[in-house]
């Protein structure tokens, strides 16, 4: 266990984040000076934690003993029988207990190992706790410091010298400050420019300055956290101290305020310490965002000029063949809920009658792109697909819409049908998702389709003049090698979509890959600055340069997701929703709608997750919309 010793809350989560990319897995526990501890839920002192493990490895350890002993006495009298008797004992096989025994079933052999392989359990996720590492952080107005100690010896001495320092109470005991001149682990330390270079007259507000002073002093704590660690284990990482999902965010955000590219760069690199490699990639991504963003009407960053306010709509359409292994996203399988399919749709034409009222007719906005997501939209029976496309085309203004993506997704979802009902639309964008094309790996997945099925449906969708496909591919799937990944982009690489998405395998909580993880943990998951790598040289190979980039937790290799695409084929959604630079209007059932603040944070709602609730209360959920985006005169 690593022990982080704080003296302040709310900085948990950063550090969380920023360790666990060091040390994949690790455990954290939070500890606090005990006036602090006892005023936080679920709060403790390094006292408490120390009392509670030995108690708990005490406990664990003498029911271990016990079940020992009794399996050891039981293995003896098996063997004094098996002596006294071995002809009758090997005739009747096992030994068995008498039957009738009020206790036959706890004294058989079985259930004797049984309840000793749960001592062993309980035993070792007990000794999971016994302190490996500390971590001591001491935050202050015009500075921060931090100790790493990694020593397991060392991190138990300092354990028991905080938890003396607790039991004592006192505000400036002897023992904390010596912790901080030990000769062994890294000490860091550094002074908060906020309080050096600033005049206290120069000063904004009281808020606003609280909200400069804790972004600096995350900022400093990471980095202190990354430099300490990074000397001790030998290795960086290639995002620096970003756990974030949005790298680019920050670095538009740097240029709207006035920044130059090079001034920019600069900062984001020492702030963040972010690798050279990943810095260039993001720059090439943000220039290129920014022409896209120009084309649409966004809040601040030199959109289209006519002074009117644009907005983005996204359809959740919950239904899939099958859930896939790796996925955490709130779908139904389309055969069971197929006779639910015609209520779905009439729910989102309530929806989409409000969005008309509300951001048509009433706020005179106007509608930038249109992405129908899931789930897989074309789980939708043909018939369905069209009379939802017919009523978003009918009832809302798509004159300006520079582009409509739906995501074909599942090549076992698509048909000649139901790519005639988009076509005869004015969809301008489609997905065909293979993930892979290796046989083996697609079934392992959950993915019940080929990579024939995949060809077919790509080259179907082209003989009906799509001229602007997507493909995604995900790095690190269970088993597969590089030259696994090497021939899914060769095959891709043939076919030529104009837009390319390379994932990285994300461990999502809810995901089967995650929750029944032992079954999965033989496969080699793999994902590195190499694979990414070979995936950025096809891409280029095939003329597709990166257009967004978004990170996750969890993420395979500390890696990253990149969309990749030919010139004028950029997802205009994928960057107005991922730069949060446009109001996202979101339909469906666990649609998450975000509104975008003047002060460039955001305020969002959500419908609510289960299908049957959604369409039961899907007025609600129009109320909930008519909340988020009420704008007074």
């Amino acid at each position: 266990m690593i022990y982080v010793r704080l003296n302040t809350s709310g900085f948990e989560y950063d550090i969380y984040n920023l360790v666990r990319s060091f040390l994949p897995g690790a455990k954290l526990g939070f500890l606090y000076p005990r006036d602090l501890a006892h005023s936080l839920e679920g709060g403790k002192t390094a006292a408490e934690a120390l009392k509670s493990y030995r108690l708990q490895r005490a406990d664990a350890e003498e029911k271990l003993a016990y079940w020992e002993e009794k399996v050891a006495e039981r293995q003896g009298a098996q063997q004094k029988r098996t002596a006294a008797d071995p002809v009758s004992r090997g005739a009747r096989g096992a030994w068995t207990e008498e039957k009738g025994h009020a206790n036959h079933h706890e004294r058989s052999p079985e259930a004797l190992q049984e309840k000793l392989s749960r001592a062993q359990e309980k035993l070792r996720k007990t000794l999971e706790r016994q302190p490996a590492s500390v971590l001591l952080v001491d935050i202050r107005e015009d500075r921060i410091r931090i100790r790493w100690e990694a020593d397991g010896k060392e991190a138990e001495k300092m354990m028991r010298e905080l938890a003396l320092a607790d039991e004592r109470g006192l505000p400036a005991d002897p023992a904390l400050s010596a912790l901080w001149s030990a000769n062994s682990g890294q000490v860091c330390e550094e002074t908060l420019s906020s309080f050096v270079k600033e005049r206290p007259e120069a000063m904004p507000c009281a808020e606003e300055r609280d909200i400069l002073l804790r972004r600096e002093q995350k900022n400093v704590l990471k980095r202190l956290i990354y430099l300490a660690l990074s000397e001790d284990l030998g290795k960086d990482l290639p995002w620096g101290t970003l756990s974030g999902i949005r790298p680019t965010k920050i670095l538009l955000g740097k240029l709207a305020s006035g920044a130059s590219e090079e001034e920019a760069a600069r900062w984001m690199k020492e702030t963040y310490m972010v690798s050279d490699a990943k810095l260039a990639t993001c720059m090439e991504i943000v220039s290129r965002e920014r022409k896209v963003l120009r084309r649409i009407h966004t809040g601040g960053m030199g959109g289209a000029e006519d002074g009117r306010k644009g907005y983005s709509l996204y359809l959740n359409i919950p239904f899939c063949p099958s859930t896939c292994l790796y996925c955490s996203f709130t779908s139904y399988p389309e055969k069971k809920y197929a006779a639910l399919m015609p209520d779905y749709v009439s729910a989102l034409e309530r929806e989409i009658d409000y969005v008309r009222e509300d951001f048509q007719e009433e706020k005179k906005r106007v509608l930038d792109s249109i992405y129908i997501g899931g789930g897989t939209p074309t789980s939708l029976p043909a018939e369905l697909l069209d009379r939802l496309l017919t009523c978003i085309e009918s009832r809302l203004d798509t004159s300006q819409l520079k582009e409509w993506t739906i995501e074909a997704g599942r090549p076992d979802s698509i048909t000649e049908a139901r790519l005639d009902a988009i076509r005869g639309h004015g969809v301008t964008r489609i997905s065909i998702n293979p993930q892979t094309m290796k046989d083996g790996t697609l079934r392992l997945i959950g993915r019940h389709h080929t990579s024939e099925q995949i060809r077919t449906a790509y080259s179907l969708a082209r003989s009906k003049g799509f001229d602007d496909i997507n493909m995604d591919l995900i790095i690190g799937l269970p088993g597969e090698s590089r030259a696994d990944v090497e021939r899914t982009l060769q095959e891709i690489a043939a076919m030529g979509p104009e837009n390319l998405t390379i994932h990285s395998l994300a461990l999502k909580r809810t995901a089967r890959l995650n929750l029944r993880w032992e079954e999965y943990a033989k496969y080699v998951m793999e994902s590195s600055d190499e694979l990414m790598a070979l995936a950025a040289s096809y891409a280029k190979k095939m003329g597709l340069s990166p257009y967004y980039l978004y990170r996750q937790k969890n993420i395979a290799g500390n890696q990253e997701n990149v969309g990749y695409a030919k010139e004028g084929y950029e997802g205009i959604y994928n960057i107005a929703i991922m730069e949060e630079q446009q109001d996202i209007v979101a339909l469906g059932c666990a649609a998450d709608s975000k509104k975008i603040l003047a002060n460039g944070k955001t305020d969002r709602c959500e419908n609510v997750k289960n299908v049957e609730e959604y369409i039961a209360r899907v007025d609600q959920m129009i109320e909930r919309k008519r909340r988020l985006f009420f704008e007074e005169d």
